[in-house]
């Protein structure tokens, strides 16, 4: 849970699982479970979401894995099959990602896909204000990305 800094209650896990199927519903995208292939294990949750960075109402992508999963490629191979989905099937110009500066492996998981700095902003939510900068990959700097055999 380092991104959000806490570890939620049950009740707030019960309410953001009915957040994302509303999302399919509303918005169609969301997040989802990411599994392994090979062994059916569930490494954590990545998707696509309509955020608002300041004024700018955006498609951000981002992810979540079990700590145990770090530093596998799980979330560089997720991260980029997330933004060829929103160029080839939504039809995006552009996809941002938005993450705290001092999380610098999430950063070079952005960069790895060719993300690039935009920025910064105040993400305000109800427990917390926190500055996040904002990443984004432009449609015209992107070639179709890597293998995704291992997720999904």
């Amino acid at each position: 849970m380092h991104p959000w800094g806490y570890a939620p209650t049950d009740a707030e896990i019960r309410a953001w699982i009915a957040k994302q199927i509303l999302r399919y519903k509303d918005h169609i995208v969301g997040r989802f479970a990411a599994i392994r292939k090979d062994t059916g294990e569930f490494v954590g949750h990545m998707g696509l979401v309509w955020s608002d960075f300041d004024e700018l109402r955006v498609l951000e992508i981002g992810y979540m894995l079990k700590k145990q999963h770090w530093g596998n490629g799980y979330a560089t191979e997720g991260a980029d099959a997330l933004v060829q989905y929103a160029f080839t099937q939504i039809g995006l110009n552009k996809v941002y990602a938005s993450i705290r500066p001092e999380n610098q492996r999430s950063i070079r998981v952005v960069e790895r896909i060719g993300m690039k700095a935009e920025g910064s902003f105040m993400r305000c939510r109800e427990y917390d204000n926190l500055y996040h900068s904002a990443m984004c990959r432009q449609r015209a700097d992107w070639a179709v990305g890597m293998n995704l055999s291992r997720l999904f």
